[in-house]
């Protein structure tokens, strides 16, 4: 992706996000301190949204 459509991109997300154009699939949210859970689960590949890890 060109810098010119990654920046047009960045810029468009939140307007599509918030109006319900763009969905993020989020599977799982974690502590922070679960950070090497995270990481297991997205090496095994069977992962099929975003895992968040959450900053208390």
């Amino acid at each position: 992706m060109a810098p010119r459509e990654l920046q047009t991109s960045v810029v468009a997300a939140p307007r599509l996000f918030d109006g319900g154009e763009l969905k993020i699939h989020l599977q799982q949210t974690l502590p922070l301190e679960s950070a090497v859970t995270a990481h297991q689960l997205i090496a095994t590949g069977s992962t099929t949204g975003k895992i968040v890890l959450l900053m208390d």
